[in-house]
């Protein structure tokens, strides 16, 4: 059995492909884009170029290559410092998923998918299922 064609919309004309406001379309998300860009490369990029060239230079402006990697390797005082880096991390992760896990349970009552309390904009635009039961 033959499917019939679907018919052309009005205003769709054959070979008319890239015109019109497609094209308002793009430049406005180019525009959108090179200011993150504009930002990343002045924020992001050209921070961490300098911070790799000042690592691996040294103190007088020379090129010293991984010696400023090994020589803080060799310190006595690196091991104690990435220590004290790593139990702020593990304590940190710990508080932060016991107040995400409490927040949730504060914010949702037992066996609803409806929050307690509204708050800000979830008041007014979001609104729970009626019912999850199809047979209703």
């Amino acid at each position: 059995m033959a499917v019939p064609p679907t018919p052309a919309l009005p205003f769709a004309r054959p070979g008319a492909r890239g015109t019109g406001r497609a094209g308002g379309r793009k430049t406005a998300g180019y525009v959108f884009v090179s200011g993150y860009l504009a930002l990343l490369v002045l924020f992001g990029v050209l921070p961490s170029g300098y911070a790799i060239y000042l690592s691996l230079t040294g103190a007088g402006g020379k090129f010293a290559g991984l010696s400023n990697f090994f020589a803080t390797g060799r310190d006595f005082r690196f091991l104690p410092a990435m220590e004290h880096v790593g139990l702020y991390l593990l304590i940190w992760l710990v508080v932060l998923v016991v107040f995400v896990l409490a927040l949730v349970a504060a914010w949702f009552q037992p066996n609803t998918v409806q929050p307690k309390l509204p708050v800000g904009w979830m008041s007014k635009t979001w609104e729970p299922p009626q019912s999850t039961n199809i047979s209703e």
